[in-house]
């Protein structure tokens, strides 16, 4: 989603929250929200945290400000925002709840980076220019940009992207780092993009949320599928009929399908 000359990357929508300032980032569009199992009420609390979500943009200048508003996190211990320059960590800020202005400037070292024959002939799958902002897992809102910024053009991001679903072991939800769990090495590796569609605790698949998936355009697809109907005593089954729908449906539209499953928790012995 383009906002202000930044891209809101695997945001679904924006909402406007009375009595709060700035803009709302959600990943899912409130009807997948409002059709979530009614048997899991952790489900509206999960979906509405965002999940290595990216503000991605590239300065004219040397100096921007983003302003966003933090009301809650999984764990305020973790709630930093990891700022990467294309595929390198350039900063970590921790955050607070309530206001945090993240500062960010192009180091003299980068600009010098980009003019060297290594460069070059080394491209990565961002463009070292490219300010990408990872959000913390927390209920963000967006509230302003200073600076001179544009969106990163085509050529400055991975041309191919990857969907993953599943649970928290795919959502990422204990990493150190939203950089670092097991979908974005794997994204890293492959030199595609990611966009992270997976919930921990609450990966039912319900109908209303593979008819979102199957809605999407991406080049592929990875589905972890479903410790948590095990742990929750869902039916073979159900889980038969919603593994079978969603994959069917994606393979029926030409998508490359990879389904994977978690090795066995002492929970499912």
């Amino acid at each position: 989603m383009i906002y202000k000359n930044l891209d809101f990357f695997g945001v679904e929508f924006m909402e406007d929250v009375e009595g709060l300032r700035g803009k709302r980032l959600w990943r899912v569009s409130e009807h997948v929200l409002k059709n979530t199992d009614k048997d899991f009420p952790n489900a509206l609390v999960v979906m509405k945290l965002l999940s290595s979500n990216e503000i991605r943009f590239v300065m004219k200048g040397d100096f921007c400000e983003i302003t966003i508003d933090v009301y809650d996190c999984e764990n305020m211990e973790k709630a930093n925002a990891y700022i990467y320059l294309g595929e390198f960590q350039h900063q970590i800020q921790k955050l607070n709840l309530g206001t945090n202005i993240i500062k960010i400037e192009y180091p003299k070292t980068i600009t010098d980076y980009i003019e060297t024959d290594y460069c070059n002939e080394n491209k990565g799958i961002f463009d070292p220019m490219v300010v990408r902002i990872m959000m913390p897992y927390g209920v963000v809102h967006f509230v302003d940009v200073v600076g001179d910024v544009r969106v990163p053009n085509i050529a400055e991001v991975p041309s191919k992207k990857m969907l993953s679903y599943g649970t928290s072991i795919t959502q990422g939800m204990h990493s150190t780092s939203p950089a670092i769990y097991y979908p974005k090495l794997l994204a890293k590796r492959l030199g595609i993009d990611l966009v992270n569609y997976a919930f921990c605790g609450c990966c039912m698949m319900e109908k209303t949320t593979l008819d979102s998936i199957i809605e999407t355009d991406y080049d592929i697809y990875l589905l972890e599928i479903s410790v948590n109907m095990l742990n929750n005593s869902k039916t073979a089954e159900e889980f038969a009929e919603r593994a079978e729908y969603l994959s069917k449906n994606l393979l029926e539209h030409g998508k490359r399908v990879v389904a994977m499953s978690p090795l066995l928790h002492y929970n499912d012995i």
